[in-house]
């Protein structure tokens, strides 16, 4: 009759290994924190800047202009100038906000917060991606990545936020014009390359 041998059989796994799965952990709950962490931020910041738009000066001035019909057209350009200027500063802050390696290119790793952000923003969306961040992402770069590069630069990254459902992320004062921003970007890079061409 053999020995009785131990209850149960040694594990395959050796204490380093548990190290450097620990370690694995870490590192992934690390790079999970800090994608919380600039989604919050990027919260507040676009919280910020509906105030903005929102403000009491920018109605008085929008009022002031309906009032004085003489000058209105010219006073309602100056009011979607300074909105449109208002719009452009705000997309490339938040496209900088996004791009941590300042590559001029947000891969998948730089999209995930802008998508954990419109997940919290609008939940029939983080449901309809059964809540999968990485989905999210993986249709930006189907639909919005326009070379195939990887990474989506500013125009592409624009032409997003002119998209449903993303346009959510900007406010409410703003969505219309992004439309335009992206048309005019767009219009702009068609333009280059034709002179390139040339």
């Amino acid at each position: 009759m053999a020995a009785p041998g131990p209850p149960y059989p040694e594990s395959p796994i050796s204490p380093h290994d548990y190290t450097a799965l620990d370690d694995k952990y870490a590192e992934e709950r690390e790079r999970y924190e800090g994608r919380i962490e600039q989604a919050l931020k990027l919260a507040d910041e676009l919280h910020s800047m509906e105030e903005i738009v929102h403000d009491e000066g920018h109605t008085q001035a929008l009022e002031a202009a309906q009032e004085d019909n003489h000058a209105h057209a010219g006073r309602k350009a100056t009011i979607q100038c300074s909105t449109f200027t208002e719009l452009r500063e705000f997309t490339e802050a938040l496209y900088s906000e996004c791009d941590l390696d300042h590559s001029q290119a947000l891969d998948k790793v730089e999209l995930e917060p802008l998508a954990q952000l419109l997940f919290d923003k609008r939940p029939d969306v983080a449901q309809m991606y059964a809540f999968s961040i990485e989905r999210a992402v993986a249709d930006i770069m189907v639909f919005v990545d326009d070379d195939h590069s990887g990474g989506l630069d500013y125009v592409e990254f624009v032409h997003l936020l002119a998209m449903p459902p993303w346009s959510s992320l900007i406010p409410a004062g703003l969505q219309e014009e992004v439309h335009e921003l992206s048309e005019k970007l767009l219009q702009e890079r068609v333009t280059e390359v034709s002179a390139e061409a040339s």
